[in-house]
């Protein structure tokens, strides 16, 4: 791994608190009496998306510490994983569309586009270590809009049109 980029997973860390604040008061306050609203789709998106956010941060600290079995079994898991949290997001996304507010269908399926491209990037260039790694940062950089688009509104009371 390249010397600038030796601490990338205590950085990845950081996704942790973002997306609790991001999601607190859409889903992590209901917990564990959700309510109706909260659909089996949204929990499964949800679990889903913990557990890319966990092997995205675990996969930079594997290498750190030379633990590269680790690092590549956790990449194969990817191979399973990565369709299910896309395909997660088409629940969301057809519920999105019956209601007043399909506009919004764009940041979701951008995402998806961006996540998908990142991704296949990353597959492509899995043996040359740079790129992979680039690509692999680009898919957590497209977590921070959801995440990030969430606390200003929710927590901070600002315009949902301003985030």
């Amino acid at each position: 791994m390249e010397k600038a980029y030796r601490n990338l997973g205590f950085l990845f860390l950081l996704l942790l608190p973002l997306t609790f604040l991001g999601f607190y008061k859409t889903y992590f306050i209901h917990f564990p009496q959700f309510s109706d609203q909260i659909t089996p789709f949204m929990h499964s998106h949800a679990a889903i998306a913990c557990v890319w956010i966990s092997m995205l941060i675990a996969q930079p600290l594997f290498i750190r510490y030379r633990k590269l079995k680790w690092q590549r079994r956790i990449g194969k898991w990817s191979y399973f994983v990565f369709p299910l949290l896309i395909l997660s997001f088409i629940p969301q996304v057809i519920r999105m569309v019956k209601t007043d507010r399909a506009i919004e269908v764009f940041f979701p399926a951008a995402d998806a586009a961006l996540l998908i491209l990142f991704y296949s990037l990353a597959i492509y260039y899995r043996k040359k270590q740079a790129l992979h790694m680039r690509y692999m940062i680009g898919i957590a950089i497209v977590f921070l809009g959801p995440t990030i688009g969430r606390i200003g509104p929710t927590l901070l009371g600002w315009s949902g049109n301003f985030t």
